[in-house]
């Protein structure tokens, strides 16, 4: 069976991690426009760590290159 195209997608908690700031916005910025909770926008890997811990999201987005 094909899943529905239209049916609706179920929100995410989602943390962003992204050194760049502008990108890291733009990210934030359309995951909130496609409907879901973006919980922290963090720069760095002990922000990262932090609010995984306190938020609990879903998906985790994290720059590849982070401090490179």
């Amino acid at each position: 069976m094909v899943p529905n195209a239209s049916a609706p997608v179920k929100a995410l908690s989602i943390l962003v991690v992204e050194d760049d700031a502008m990108i890291g916005r733009l990210l934030a910025e359309i995951l909130k426009e496609m409907g879901h909770d973006v919980c922290a926008l963090e720069i760095t890997e002990a922000g990262a760590v932090a609010a995984a811990a306190q938020y609990r999201p879903n998906l985790m987005i994290v720059d590849a290159r982070l401090g490179a």
